[in-house]
């Protein structure tokens, strides 16, 4: 499975993808991407920050919105 990049940022500033359609529409700026895994060690879901948010330690509890 691959992953789907749009332009988010373009000359140093943000840029947002606006949609009819709202799951489509972007946040603007630059961001990482966080992948959380579980106890044998399959990806199960990805979280992402803006370039400038704290990411929290690999310690800290993330919460899953479908297994709570």
């Amino acid at each position: 499975m691959g992953m789907v990049y749009k332009v988010c940022e373009f000359g140093g500033l943000p840029r947002i993808k606006l949609s009819e359609e709202a799951e489509k529409t972007t946040i603007p700026g630059s961001k990482r991407v966080v992948r959380a895994f579980n106890d044998n060690n399959e990806p199960i879901f990805d979280v992402l920050f803006l370039a400038d948010e704290e990411v929290p330690n690999s310690s800290e509890k993330l919460y899953n919105r479908v297994t709570g």
